[in-house]
């Protein structure tokens, strides 16, 4: 049998949307995807990449496999034992039934082939959608107030009107409005007051009419960013992991994932994320998806104390919070998967290394305080 390879097509939401991405977030999203090495079975699997990656930037890692590293898009292969991160036509993944165990990688390879390429990207799209995950969260009865979704049949005076409620609804006067699918974390718009200025108006437009639609949402005061993952079978039937921590910066970007089944600052909120990513999954299974899965979530202050958003968006993909799993896995216990600029700090397991013309990081920490 040919050596197993994967696919770190972290760029798979450009080909759902036929966005560009510039060549320094390539860059990163390349550095990136080398973390998914942490699901190889061995040296001789194979790893692609959106972008070269120099192999000095990988360091060995005890008991983990160095799969080969390549770049370049990616072409099918058939019959060759393929784990992707995001169903494209280019790279459909071939399941591998033999490999055994019940480990996040062996769990992972030995889930259903998705649907054939022609059809891949129209479920990807589908299911990975920002309107799917809102209406998800009305069957749950947990609508977000002030936020709408807005078409691109509906106007300038909607989408004032929408911006108007978000800003009303937020604690923080602040609003955001998302393309219905971002690539690589981008496609947004974040702002403070209901007044638009004309470059944010035609970025917005620019968006709307890419997408056919934009969610805009109050920017909520966020006390702590959770997550859960799963799988979901053959048979359409949901598998959850535990719930985890998310770090996230100020403005929402991806810090970290901490693995901690001891962790006191998830526990409360665990049977309602299982809830919600349960309703997630069955939904993206009855679209059609089958694999891994993420959502998000998180805790906001509200005038009357905390309260839990239990469903923010789906990934119907491969996430971060699977790697941080399977490292986590290797290394035994509990750890946090981290992501920053420049050397990795002392002490921690280096994951991935700065390079020349990238400074992007990735260690393995032990987990140092349980509560936020």
């Amino acid at each position: 049998m040919s050596p197993r390879r994967l696919v770190a097509n972290l760029d798979c939401e450009a080909e759902w949307t036929g966005a560009a991405l510039p060549a320094a977030v390539r860059a990163r999203i390349a550095a990136l995807g080398t973390l998914m090495r942490a699901l190889a079975t061995a040296d001789d699997d194979e790893l692609l990449t959106v972008a070269p990656v120099d192999a000095v930037r990988v360091p060995d890692v005890p008991g983990a496999p160095r799969p080969r590293l390549a770049a370049g898009p990616p072409r099918p292969d058939p019959g060759r034992p393929t784990l992707t991160w995001g169903a494209t036509a280019a790279a459909p993944a071939c399941p591998d039934p033999a490999v055994t165990g019940d480990d996040v990688a062996a769990r992972l390879w030995r889930a259903p082939a998705p649907p054939p390429a022609s059809d891949a990207v129209a479920i990807a799209r589908a299911c990975n959608d920002r309107r799917l995950a809102a209406a998800v969260t009305a069957a749950l009865d947990a609508p977000l107030p002030g936020a709408a979704i807005v078409t691109a049949d509906d106007g300038d005076v909607a989408l004032d009107d929408a911006i108007r409620a978000a800003a009303a609804a937020s604690p923080l006067g602040a609003w955001v409005a998302k393309a219905v699918i971002c690539a690589a974390g981008r496609d947004r718009v974040r702002r403070r007051g209901a007044d638009l200025d004309p470059a944010t108006r035609t970025r917005l437009s620019r968006l709307r009419a890419r997408g056919g639609a934009l969610v805009v949402e109050p920017w909520l005061d966020r006390a702590l960013d959770l997550g859960q993952t799963g799988v979901v079978g053959d048979d359409g039937g949901v598998t959850l992991w535990p719930a985890h921590r998310l770090w996230c910066d100020d403005g929402g970007g991806f810090r970290g994932v901490v693995i901690d089944p001891r962790d006191e600052a998830v526990a409360p909120h665990r049977a309602a994320l299982a809830a919600a990513a349960r309703a997630a999954g069955e939904a993206i299974a009855r679209a059609g998806h089958r694999g891994a899965f993420g959502v998000d979530a998180l805790v906001h202050r509200t005038a009357r104390g905390l309260a839990l958003r239990p469903l923010v968006e789906i990934n119907a993909r491969l996430t971060f919070g699977v790697i941080a799993r399977a490292w986590v896995e290797r290394r035994g216990g509990a750890g946090a998967l981290e992501v920053g600029r420049g050397a990795p700090p002392a002490g921690a397991w280096p994951l991935l290394l700065p390079g020349g013309d990238d400074d992007t990081a990735a260690w393995l920490a032990e987990v140092t305080a349980r509560a936020p």
